[in-house]
């Protein structure tokens, strides 16, 4: 899979994933899955868009353990269903992130409503190192649906990742909170990352800030999901976590 085979050169220790393939007639094991068993690594997926025996969304990979996860879906979500999908991750050093996920609608006035509910629901969420990453769909740098979310976390200076082929829009975007980016946002411009998706992989590496010891127990609160929340315990590949 050429998906696998870039993620595996990227060698990131967390990966979001939009626009994930789920189970079919032909394919009983979602993308996400099928991913993690092959790169050794823990999955959670969040599907949102059902069609027939099949399903789309966002997903979340990772080498580190997850513990809770769970989605929420935008109340405002246009002609297909949007939501974000929120783990949190253990690193080695014993520091629990919280990293969100999302795709957001391609009609402004949709985008921008999610882009609100984004911002409160992270400026809702209890001090944890916190990255959100994802295809936000804004076309422009700066905007004033932007300068909302860039409120609850600091928007990275992002270069082009769309098309693939010949990148020039910043839609694929990061935002952290409580942690700091050693040097600066990159995307992957290889030949076979250009085959694999329309997208260019946005990559970031990120360190903790410091944080009371306090907040590194904290889970995440169930009064901001719409749905129960779900432990994960190994990797689809079996090895315990």
């Amino acid at each position: 899979m050429r998906i696998a085979r870039v993620l595996a050169e990227v060698d990131a220790d967390v990966v979001a994933l939009q626009e994930v393939d789920g189970v079919d007639r032909a394919h009983p094991e979602s993308q996400a899955r099928e991913l993690a068993r092959g790169l050794g690594m823990a999955v959670v997926e969040a599907p949102l868009l059902l069609a027939g025996h099949s399903h789309w969304g966002n997903a979340i990979l990772s080498r580190h353990p997850i513990g809770h996860w769970h989605r929420r879906r935008f109340a405002r979500s246009g002609k297909e269903p949007r939501g974000l999908l929120f783990a949190e991750i253990e690193d080695d050093g014993g520091t629990i992130w919280r990293i969100a996920t999302t795709h957001l609608d391609l009609m402004p006035h949709h985008r921008t409503a999610q882009l609100r509910e984004t911002a409160a629901i992270l400026a809702a969420e209890p001090p944890l190192p916190t990255v959100l990453v994802g295809d936000l769909n804004a076309w422009r740098r700066r905007s004033r649906a932007l300068a909302v979310l860039d409120a609850a976390v600091d928007l990275l200076d992002a270069p082009p990742s769309f098309p693939s082929r010949w990148p020039w829009l910043c839609l694929d975007r990061v935002g952290i909170r409580g942690c700091n980016l050693v040097g600066r946002a990159t995307i992957v411009d290889t030949a076979a990352a250009r085959a694999a998706s329309d997208h260019l992989p946005l990559l970031a590496e990120l360190v903790a800030a410091p944080q009371p010891a306090a907040a590194r127990s904290l889970a995440m609160p169930s009064s901001t999901s719409s749905e129960p929340r779900q432990p994960i315990s190994e990797s689809p590949t079996g090895i315990p976590l």
